[in-house]
């Protein structure tokens, strides 16, 4: 299969020049022709052969890639240089979608004026409508006209597959719901062990979710979009197979699952799709040199990717069979794992509703009108079970407890505004055309599958809802028949009690289903009777239960209910109903920042002391000191500034398990992910671009004033000692003991010889503990990494984002915390009848507060940085106004002595 894609316009082989420049890595590989009408010859044949085609893989440099059975991409261009409404070029289009045995056609109409697009689409030919699969027209902020004019012909049906496209105020897409399916198909790619469908299905609680959304965050924006992709094209693959899908997942697997070759035909087109993404993002395929580079072991694919963005993979599946298998099995598991990315976003997407907290008549509120009535879930769940009768289904789906009402239909499409005591009536003179219309809002809007129900749906909800009705002698207590005008909904809920707690299906209006008879095509049954029939419409062993017409029906005794395809386990549904919707207040936000403390709480560290700095050959050898070799803590990679070693007495105190993230700093200071300065958004990521004089002056005293507790920025001694382990490392065991036995630290520099610090924070494997630009590229979630010891869970010291400290920077200060210089500002506020360093071998709680310099330090170093910056002991700096993308802080507060 292979989709050609052909423009037309006047100037169709300028616009080919500038894409094949713009795309370069993609027409390398891709057939192309151009067209000029009245001078070329313009003829459709059926072989699908185009004249006059270039294929750059006969004789360019990839063309070792190429098959025996000729170019191996799925995608070849054509570029015609003419008007749409050229008679030969209107032939030419109305034979392409006739050969409906060999073409799946989608004509899209683009011009700059929505109206000239609709124009130029109406006077399309007349084969193109009855046999092409869509005609997609430009329309940029309303669909309203198209829709009328596609819904206007309701027996000729013309114009059935026109439809809209490019709208902006229309497209109706949330940031809060969109990415839902991406974040799944990327958790279930790199988790390790991919979960299969019934340990996920279990798993729908926070814990789940905090995780796919921490491996979310952490990816850049490209590979956001790559999973995006990736997770919006499948339905699209599934649709233009010829299958059919209408929102059940299980209706997927059962597709998938059983049917090898068409598996096999999806995974061949996910690998085709992701290979035109790389190639669209300027990603190349090896040259023959460089494959045989990888192939004799003296590069890997790595490197090429990295370094030439030129990548392994960018080649035909038989090839790929040869040079890495193991991506074919990826491209069928996410065909396979479908289910599950569609199940669990649309759990996501139903929690991120229920959890949003807005007012009834702001856009989430008009949202939660549907999922909510009076705290309690509005669907509720029909399980699945086994039935003889086939006009019932198998399947688990939720259904609304009651009809869609004026106020709902009102609130999302803006027509039909009810009077006041209207507002709960169910909407009625509505068709199933205006229905659908009001269904892709709504699944645009909450991310959730909501529809109408099938015939048999309905049925089975009915059966299990109805039931009181059996022993009733007077139908007219419980139910809406033979009556002047409809109940509101849920109006006789109490007498019609029932376990499913789904009321009015019976009598009250009709409901639309989204079933077709199959006798009349075109026609769709509705059900259940109304207020204006009698009872026999209302009696489930009757026949006149249902009744069908065309969708462009309206009725003042019509309405609708919904489903939400959704299909769980009995005991999963009960127990996700009784987790979410337990009543929830809104939080203070001395609530919300307890709970982040909670979720992420100050460590204690303990009174001791450490090796402040580090040394190089050069500096040792400058003071005549014997370099230490096995275990070293010497870093030949440090600085000036990094030197000379010191020994440091540190008070206890407290630190903060991670960095400050944005969600700490939205509460605090008031702000939102739109208002939130950090160029990467996202609640689990460190803060960033705030300047010290922000935190000192705006945030800390904003946190104090809300905990009651005196927050502050580690001092830059502080940050060391707990980046070295604190007081749990040995040798700040040792060195406590020897100041208890000596009551100095004189001569300690014979412990360092046998004892010795990790580079970075709790490893000598910066991948190990820290995000650097050798691995990631962006800020990265909190807490992903190892901690700094399994009895020091301290996280992300090193790598990630840089750190302000309290201190001012200055180039000597760890000369002057040996000399004794300028004592008053190195340790102000603590004891400075403690004796001099030259003879108890230590400064304690050093801090450098000399306002003579301008510059503050961070430490830490951060994902824009190589991993020698990440070492415990590199220093950096900048005025205190600064701000910038990968720097934050961590909170600290101090102990107060026990007595």
């Amino acid at each position: 299969m292979r989709t050609t894609i052909t423009f037309i316009d006047d100037q169709a082989i300028k616009e080919g020049e500038f894409l094949r420049g713009r795309f370069e890595a993609l027409f390398s590989l891709c057939k192309y022709r151009n067209v000029k009408c009245g001078k070329d010859k313009l003829e459709y044949t059926t072989d699908r052969e185009l004249e006059g085609m270039i294929d750059p893989l006969e004789t360019g440099p990839y063309s070792y890639l190429n098959e025996k059975d000729g170019n191996f991409m799925d995608i070849q261009w054509e570029f015609i240089e003419g008007n749409v409404a050229n008679n030969d070029v209107k032939k030419y289009i109305a034979d392409i979608a006739s050969d409906t045995e060999n073409n799946i056609t989608t004509v899209a109409i683009c011009f700059n004026h929505p109206q000239q697009s609709l124009a130029t689409a109406l006077y399309l030919p007349k084969a193109v409508f009855n046999n092409a699969l869509q005609v997609l027209t430009y329309q940029q902020n309303s669909f309203d006209i198209l829709n009328n004019v596609a819904n206007g012909e309701q027996d000729w049906k013309r114009y059935k597959n026109l439809f809209p496209f490019g709208m902006i105020d229309s497209s109706y897409t949330d940031s809060l719901f969109d990415d839902a399916k991406a974040k799944i198909v990327n958790y279930l790619f790199v988790t390790k062990d991919q979960p299969t469908k019934k340990d996920v299905i279990k798993s729908f609680d926070e814990t789940l979710l905090k995780e796919i959304y921490q491996h979310w965050e952490s990816l850049t924006l490209v590979d956001k979009q790559a999973n995006i992709d990736m997770a919006e094209s499948i339905p699209t693959k599934l649709r233009s197979l010829g299958l059919d899908y209408d929102g059940n997942p299980n209706d997927i697997e059962d597709l998938v699952s059983d049917n090898e070759e068409l598996l096999s035909a999806m995974a061949f087109s996910e690998h085709m799709r992701w290979l035109t993404e790389r190639l669209v993002m300027s990603y190349r395929p090896l040259m023959k040199e460089e494959f045989d580079m990888i192939n004799s072991g003296e590069k890997t694919k790595t490197f090429y990717k990295n370094n030439h963005r030129a990548h392994l993979d960018i080649c035909s599946n038989a090839h790929l069979e040869i040079y890495d298998p193991t991506v074919l099995q990826n491209d069928k598991n996410n065909i396979l794992n479908l289910p599950i990315i569609l199940k669990c976003a649309e759990w996501m997407n139903f929690k991120a509703v229920k959890n949003t907290h807005a007012d009834r008549r702001s856009k989430l509120g008009i949202l939660k009108m549907f999922l909510l009535h009076n705290d309690q879930l509005c669907f509720k769940y029909v399980e699945a079970s086994k039935s003889n009768d086939e006009t019932i289904c198998d399947h688990g789906f939720w259904i609304a407890d009651s009809p869609v009402t004026r106020l709902q239909w009102y609130y999302i499409t803006g027509k039909q505004k009810p009077k006041r005591n209207e507002e709960d009536l169910p909407v009625v003179d509505v068709s199933k055309n205006d229905i659908e219309d009001f269904l892709l809002i709504i699944r645009k809007k909450t991310g959730l599958y909501i529809t109408l129900p099938n015939l048999q749906e309905w049925k089975k909800a009915a059966l299990y809802s109805t039931k009181y009705l059996s022993s009733a002698k007077d139908w007219n207590q419980f139910i809406c028949f033979n009556q002047d005008k409809p109940w509101k909904v849920r109006h006789n809920a109490q007498k019609q009690a029932n376990n499913l707690r789904v009321y009015d299906m019976l009598g009250n209006v009709w409901e639309w289903t989204r079933s077709e008879v199959k006798k009349h095509p075109g026609s769709f049954y509705f059900c259940g009777g109304s207020f204006k029939f009698k009872k026999k419409e209302c009696e489930l062993d009757s026949d006149y239960w249902k009744t069908y017409w065309v969708p462009s029906l309206k009725s003042d005794d019509l309405g609708f209910r919904l489903v939400w395809k959704f299909e769980v386990l009995k005991d999963t549904a009960n127990r996700l109903v009784n987790e979410v919707f337990e009543e929830q207040q809104e939080l203070t936000k001395e609530e919300r920042v307890k709970q982040w403390f909670d979720r992420h709480p100050m460590v204690p560290v303990g009174d001791g002391y450490f090796v402040m700095g580090t040394e190089t050959q050069k500096s040792l050898d400058k003071c005549c000191k014997e370099y230490p070799t096995e275990g070293s803590w010497v870093s030949e990679e440090a600085d000036e500034d990094e030197t000379p070693h010191h020994f440091v007495h540190i008070s206890e105190f407290k630190i903060g398990s991670v960095p400050v993230t944005q969600e700490l700093w939205n509460i605090v200071m008031g702000q939102t992910s739109k208002t939130n300065p950090s160029d990467r958004i996202g609640n689990n990521l460190p803060q960033t671009n705030i300047s010290y004089k922000q935190i000192k002056e705006d945030f800390l005293p904003e946190l104090s004033r809300i905990t009651g507790e005196k927050y502050r920025l580690p001092t830059e001694a502080e940050w060391e000692y707990v980046s070295k382990g604190g007081d749990k490392h040995e040798i700040s065991i040792a060195l406590k003991q020897m100041v208890k036995e000596k009551g100095s630290l004189k001569g300690a520099d014979s412990l360092l010889k046998k004892l010795s610090y990790t580079k970075y924070s709790g490893s000598d494997t910066a991948d190990k503990v820290a995000w650097t630009k050798n691995n990631c590229n962006g800020l990265c979630p909190v807490g992903m990494k190892m901690p700094i010891s399994e009895n020091f869970e301290v996280y992300d010291m090193s790598g990630n984002i840089w750190e302000w400290c309290e201190d001012f920077y200055q180039s000597d200060i760890y000369n002057d915390c040996i000399n004794g210089k300028d004592r008053h500002l190195l340790q102000q506020g603590q004891n400075l009848e403690e004796k001099p360093y030259s003879e108890i071998g230590y400064i304690s709680n050093p801090i450098c507060l000399n306002d003579e310099y301008s510059a503050h330090v961070f430490r830490g170093g951060s994902w824009l940085f190589d991993d020698i910056d990440c070492r415990c002991t590199r220093p950096n700096y900048w005025v205190d106004t600064d701000q910038d993308i990968d720097l934050g802080f961590r909170l600290a507060l101090s102990v107060e002595k026990r007595s």
